[in-house]
């Protein structure tokens, strides 16, 4: 629901308008100049970030090194979006795929080499740069480095703060697939705050007691918490954006804590519990729920402070995952080896078997606005869903022709249309098509045991109660006022890491809707 009393808003928002310019501006945010790879996808490469607000066609663009000669190289009709980062290498012989296919980069990111415009890749030294001309011949972007590391990237920020040579796992750098590997993050670039957060994977390692996340495009790989922070197994993971929290369950030391999104700041929040497995929180009203499996229960307390534990629903067999639905009043669960889904109102009244006659139900996501329910189902090893208001029949989405075996965790991102899950057994991330037609994205290989999967998205509704009303204005103008984005927990709409007029104009249309 969207609250329509908001004529004294419009005023607070017309001055934060007006005091307020969009600018927008191409940043060179990376430089390979000594590459390590062995092979084909031994090359040069540079990254190109637009931070503008909207998107930039690069046609009669031209660029060098430290040369600085205007109509170098110059660049073909090609459009970089709004937050997009590009990349162009010297000389791939077979294309691009084989260099992408090191970086475990998606077909989202758009890696150019000279055979697309027909130019030869200006040499890259020891100490060098790129200087970036438009078609006027005017300097609009350039970035030069002191020395360089083969093998390791030279990076920048977007504002163009050198960030140094990259160091695997820090600022989204990762070692690539080749025999002999690089460091770095193509596709990838370092917003203005580090402590940004929209477009980013989480998930909990059962096995390893370990709570990761990297961001969307599956590079940047950052452990947050290890057994050395006190996991053991944690399972259950939710994550409040406008409070910059996140929270797990631990079934092993029967517990609920909470940290910081970077993994700082661990407090105990409940314990003595019989093997939390999922949570789930309803931040508007500060409620966090679990299923406590060896109990029957599902259960609650309050996260603004110290209070006592309320019993929601109880006489279960083994309630596992759990998914809220605050606009519809629901919640949703499943058992450890149930083949239905069951429902029931917050309150924990009105219990019943929604769907039935699947096989082993896993994690549920419901994407409320489109009516549907998504599920996996570990016996059957599939994606499924089906519609909210019971009409029609299950709809398998993926399966094990799409290399699916034991699917845990589900997460959605309903703007961008994708489905993300855990697997147990393929000890991997994957996402795909929310309507099944795309193939499976492998986002992160070689974990042990990844069960939990939150995605972080942007949205109006900043402290997720259901509602965009005064109380995401005022988070929101919290993140504007601590300038040049702060910690952007929420307010970043548009999803360029930072929070400016453009974020304003998306907070605005949703104030302003109808209900």
């Amino acid at each position: 629901m969207i609250r329509s009393s908001r004529a004294g808003a419009l005023v607070i928002l017309a001055g934060f308008c007006l005091a307020s310019a969009a600018r927008g501006k191409l940043v060179i945010t990376e430089i390979m100049s000594q590459s390590a790879h062995i092979g084909d996808t031994d090359c040069d490469w540079w990254e190109l970030t637009n931070t503008g607000p909207g998107a930039v066609n690069l046609l009669g663009y031209s660029w060098d090194d430290d040369h600085m000669r205007i109509g170098q190289n110059t660049l073909a009709n090609i459009t970089i979006g709004k937050g997009e980062s590009v990349i162009f290498c010297d000389s791939v012989a077979p294309g691009v795929g084989l260099w992408k296919w090191d970086w475990a980069l998606g077909p989202e990111v758009k890696v150019y080499d000279p055979s697309y415009f027909g130019w030869t890749f200006s040499s890259l030294g020891s100490a060098d740069g790129i200087y970036l001309f438009d078609s006027s011949g005017t300097l609009v972007a350039s970035a030069s480095y002191p020395s360089r590391l083969q093998g390791f990237s030279n990076a920048w920020n977007t504002e163009g703060v050198y960030l140094g040579i990259s160091v695997n796992a820090e600022n989204g750098a990762y070692r690539s697939s080749n025999a002999s590997p690089d460091v770095g993050s193509p596709g990838y670039a370092v917003f203005e705050s580090s402590d940004t957060f929209v477009k980013t994977v989480y998930w909990t390692d059962k096995n390893i007691g370990r709570i990761s996340r990297v961001n969307y495009n599956g590079g940047g790989v950052e452990t947050l918490l290890t057994p050395l922070n006190g996991l053991v197994e944690p399972r259950g993971l939710a994550i409040d954006i406008a409070a910059g929290k996140m929270y797990w369950a631990d079934t092993l030391t029967n517990a609920i804590y909470s940290a910081d999104m970077d993994g700082s700041n661990i407090v105990e929040l409940v314990d003595g519990l019989s093997a939390p497995a999922d949570i789930a929180l309803d931040a508007g009203n500060g409620w966090l729920y679990w299923s406590n499996s060896w109990t029957g229960k599902i259960q609650r307390t309050s996260v603004r402070g110290p209070g006592p534990i309320e019993d929601v629903v109880t006489g279960l067999v083994e309630p596992y995952y759990m998914e809220l639905d605050l606009a519809g009043g629901k919640i949703y669960w499943s058992d450890v080896d149930s083949p239905t889904i069951h429902r029931a109102n917050l309150d924990g009244t009105g219990v019943e078997n929604f769907i039935t006659g699947l096989s082993r139900v896993r994690d549920i996501a419901l994407d409320v606005a489109g009516g549907k329910i998504y599920w996996g189902d570990r016996l059957s090893s599939t994606i499924q869903r089906a519609n909210l208001d019971g009409t029609g029949g299950v709809e398998e989405l993926y399966g094990p022709l799409d290399n699916l075996d034991r699917p845990h965790g589900l997460a959605l991102d309903v703007e961008a249309g994708k489905v993300y899950w855990t697997d147990t057994i393929m000890n991997n991330i994957c996402r795909g098509d929310m309507d099944g037609s795309g193939p499976v994205e492998v986002l992160v290989t070689g974990l042990d045991g990844p069960w939990g999967i939150v995605v972080i998205l942007a949205s109006p509704d900043i402290n997720k109660d259901g509602d965009v009303d005064m109380a995401d204005f005022s988070l929101f103008a919290r993140d504007w006022s601590r300038s040049e984005c702060g910690p952007c927990r929420g307010a970043d709409l548009t999803g360029d890491y930072a929070v400016r007029a453009d974020d304003l104009s998306a907070f605005a249309a949703s104030w302003l809707a109808e209900p």
